[in-house]
């Protein structure tokens, strides 16, 4: 299997047995009217962006702290790997 979906495999059967230990059951055993899936993934989809806001966040003070010490940075684009070194 290759790398990438290995991860998300075992994502998934993490997720899953998280799923089972908290509701007893796993999402496609789950009775349609059990939950209201709607809200539930749009509780999901609210957590990611707080998530996703708190990476940027970490993310852009890590790359500020090497700016202000002179360290190179590698910035991606369009794919492409570019490496910004203040120094130069």
């Amino acid at each position: 299997m290759r790398p990438v979906k290995r991860i998300i495999n075992d994502m998934l059967d993490q997720q899953e047995q998280k799923g089972i230990e908290t509701y007893g059951t796993t999402l496609e055993e789950a009775s349609h009217s059990d939950y209201d899936w709607n809200q539930m993934a749009l509780e999901e989809a609210i957590d990611m962006c707080q998530y996703l806001a708190k990476e940027n966040r970490r993310l852009r003070s890590v790359e500020h702290l090497k700016m202000k010490k002179g360290l190179p940075s590698v910035i991606s684009y369009d794919g492409r790997r570019y490496v910004y070194d203040p120094n130069n």
